[in-house]
């Protein structure tokens, strides 16, 4: 689980750097007059890190200037992560709206207001939503968000902006600016904080039309980082081959440089794990750490040079990070992994020329770094925040009287390590504080790998030396036999892990799959390509296949275009629910006219209103609209099935049924999305007709395109979540008994 803190100051201080220089640099705007630049007031740039939120909730060094009610429209513009919002609220008098940009979740509690930073940048406004959050238009996890503020060596003060598209022409080159500063002049482009004092290019003059010259940074205000997993895509067959990997220590972070030098840096995954460490032959590998942090090169069509260096980089002894080790090189893949004393946020930035990654680690802030080891006989704020951890992840029902670890806190931990592949000791150390940090509320009784801790165990290989556990940080069906028709009996999630006691070989990685033991007292299988496997896979023999799945493992058929008696049917579809009022409201108005109908929707909405969800699916479909509305071309296969994967299980837990479609968010798809999405059982389902709803046209204008496009076995799209559904809820009122006259009836896709 991820967690965000507040407010800590850490100054860099870092001697020898010599003044940088401020000789102007060519541009095509009119000079204006050179603004007047003090000397440089520091030697090094002071960080002044940000996060809104400790595992204990809102840290109270951060002061609430005010508390209002509101919604959030879009994913924040200052801070690109999935958890910031951009949002507003109303005066009093209804007459002006007040901008709120980020504002940031609470990662432990769904319901809490969130925490927006005010505009002096040292309080916190906490906003009590109105409506359930637009899952749809949130920031994708991207780890690269610029500095919130800016204090330059002449004493200018500089805001980031949120809406700013003004670009100054630097070398033949537009570049945006992206800072306004309370002088009137702005900053250009992005810092520059290679070196220890950053640099920035300045123009004195309102839009950049004046004299360009490259300042010193004194301070700067960012985001610590985050602790969710982030990966990028280069979009082409990068052969670049990793030269070297340079450690630098700077006070309050560690940075580590991978230098790919002309050939440019390849895709990558980066994120906490918990898994073993193991080299190319599978024979463990040491790392000096409670914590691993794996960066995971990827070469999607070669193999990956190997890489010449050392593969196992030092640290210096003060540091979080303690060394770098490279454990697996080849077969199209560099896995290198960190050994951190405690978990930590971290951002990842690629150098404009795409030659270096860089990976800044930030120091363990106090509240994990004074983590407590913990067990039977420990009383006190440890245990009550323990408790409140176990109590979220559905390990334990209350907490312990006297904040004393008691036997049943003691049981719930056990549970807790023997799910996450722990040593089940009861001991609550550095694994168990970072475990938690990780977890997620379990799924619906039955269908979760939990079940493993109960189940009666067959007969079979050690745990430790053959076990699988998910390739990244995705959830992972276990099916009842090896194939995707076969209905899912549970789930991995990431971090848990399930003894292998069979196989059954394919042709590819896709076509094999493991038996794993036990779900619900019997064994089950999962797909070899999304899982890591521990120990000789020679050892484990091959299991003969379980008879086909009946009629619910049936993929869903073409859609018929009449009913048996003739009448012409009609699919209308929705898409990005389910929201508060409106998804009730567009399935009471299908119900009304006798039809059902095929509700997209996305995962975390259902997760944030399981009830709208299981009421819906009471009368209609409900399918696979992605977890986060992400566009499914951009996304590289680990993230594809993390998205998908973790909706299903988001909609089997909330209505008990498995969604047998999925449509792509902005109908974006490539030439994998189908063959990726067949591989989950999953058919691709676009539409014939847009209604285009969503830009709000108007209840005439939806009536009147819907009547003069309806055709029998036409698939129309509109929308019940995302926005005002006003309009879309009105139409239909108008438009549904119309056609209805006519003879159509309407059915539900994909079941």
């Amino acid at each position: 689980m991820r967690h965000q803190s507040l407010l800590l100051i850490i100054v860099l201080l870092v001697a020898g750097c010599a003044t940088l220089p401020t000789a102007p640099v060519p541009t095509t705007t009119p000079p204006a007059p050179a603004a007047t630049i003090a000397p440089p007031s520091s030697s090094a740039t002071e960080l002044t890190l940000v996060e809104l939120w400790t595992p204990d909730g809102l840290n109270p060094a951060y002061t609430v200037v005010d508390e209002r009610e509101g919604s959030c429209f879009a994913g924040a513009l200052k801070a690109q992560r999935p958890d910031a919002w951009r949002c507003s609220y109303e005066e009093a008098d209804a007459s002006i709206s007040q901008l709120l940009d980020p504002c940031l979740e609470n990662p432990n509690d769904a319901q809490s207001p969130l925490a927006c930073l005010a505009a002096d940048g040292r309080g916190v406004i906490l906003l009590t939503l109105t409506e359930p959050l637009p899952r749809e238009f949130a920031n994708l996890p991207q780890h690269e968000t610029l500095p919130l503020a800016l204090t330059l060596d002449n004493g200018d003060v500089c805001d980031l902006t949120t809406g700013a598209t003004i670009t100054v022409d630097i070398a033949g080159q537009a570049q945006r600016v992206n800072y306004f500063c309370q002088s009137g002049g702005v900053l250009i482009g992005e810092p520059d904080d290679v070196e220890a004092i950053w640099t920035i290019l300045y123009s004195a003059a309102p839009r950049g039309a004046g004299e360009i010259l490259t300042l010193g940074i004194a301070g700067a205000t960012i985001f610590r980082g985050d602790t969710a997993n982030v990966g990028w895509s280069s979009g082409r067959d990068a052969s670049a081959a990793l030269q070297r990997v340079l450690p630098d220590r700077r006070p309050g972070f560690t940075r580590l440089v991978f230098d790919f030098g002309d050939g440019g840096v390849p895709d990558y995954e980066i994120g906490y794990v918990n898994e073993p460490v193991i080299d190319e032959a599978g024979s463990p590998v040491a790392l000096d750490g409670a914590f691993k942090l794996r960066v995971w090169f990827l070469y999607p069509t070669v193999d990956s040079p190997a890489y010449p260096g050392e593969r196992r980089v030092a640290i210096a002894p003060e540091n979080n990070v303690n060394e770098t080790v490279l454990a697996r090189d080849g077969d199209g893949s560099h896995f290198w992994y960190m050994g951190l004393d405690s978990m930590s946020g971290f951002v990842v930035r690629r150098t404009d020329d795409g030659r270096q990654l860089f990976l800044d680690i930030y120091d363990p802030e106090p509240q994990l770094a004074a983590r407590p080891v913990l067990g039977v006989g420990s009383a006190g704020e440890g245990v009550r925040a323990l408790s409140d951890r176990l109590i979220a992840a559905g390990y334990l029902d209350a907490p312990p009287a006297n904040d004393a670890f008691n036997e049943a806190v003691r049981q719930a931990v056990v549970a807790f390590e023997t799910d996450g592949g722990l040593i089940p000791d009861g001991v609550v150390g550095p694994d168990v504080w970072a475990a938690l940090e990780r977890s997620q509320p379990p799924p619906r009784a039955g269908t979760s790998a939990r079940a493993m801790t109960t189940a009666k165990r067959l007969p079979a290989f050690n745990q430790a030396a053959n076990s699988v556990t998910p390739a990244g940080n995705i959830e992972v069906f276990v099916r009842s036999g090896p194939g995707l028709d076969f209905a899912p009996v549970g789930s991995l999630l990431p971090g848990q892990s399930a003894e292998v006691i069979g196989q059954q070989p394919g042709s590819s990685p896709t076509t094999s799959w493991w038996q794993v033991c036990c779900l619900a007292e019997q064994s089950g299988w999962v797909r070899a390509d999304v899982v890591n496997v521990t120990g000789a896979a020679e050892a484990v023999a091959t299991a003969p296949p379980p008879p086909p799945p009946g009629a619910d493992g049936i993929r869903p058929s073409a859609r018929p275009s009449q009913t048996a008696e003739g009448a012409p049917i009609l699919y209308f579809t929705f898409d990005d629910g389910p929201s508060t009022g409106s998804t009730e409201a567009v399935a009471a108005l299908m119900a009304e006219n006798g039809g059902r109908g095929t509700f997209f929707e996305i995962g975390r909405q259902v997760d944030w209103t399981p009830a709208i969800a299981a009421a819906v699916a009471a009368g209609h479909s409900v399918q696979n609209h992605t977890y986060n509305h992400a566009s499914l071309d951009t996304l590289t296969r680990p993230d594809f099935f993390g998205e998908v994967e973790r909706t299903q299980t988001a909609i089997l837990r909330a209505t008990g049924r498995l969604p047998t479609c999925l449509r792509p968010p902005y109908g974006a798809t490539d030439g994998t999305t189908f063959q990726m999405a067949d591989e989950l059982g999953l058919d691709v389902v676009l539409w014939t007709v847009d209604t285009q709803d969503w830009r709000l046209p108007g209840v005439e204008a939806i009536v009147n395109h819907i009547l003069s496009h309806a055709a029998p076995g036409a698939v129309i799209l509109m929308h019940d979540g995302g926005g005002d559904r006003s309009q879309t809820i009105e139409a239909l009122r108008i438009v549904l008994p119309q056609l209805r006259a006519q003879g159509y009836v309407f059915e539900a896709l994909c079941g």
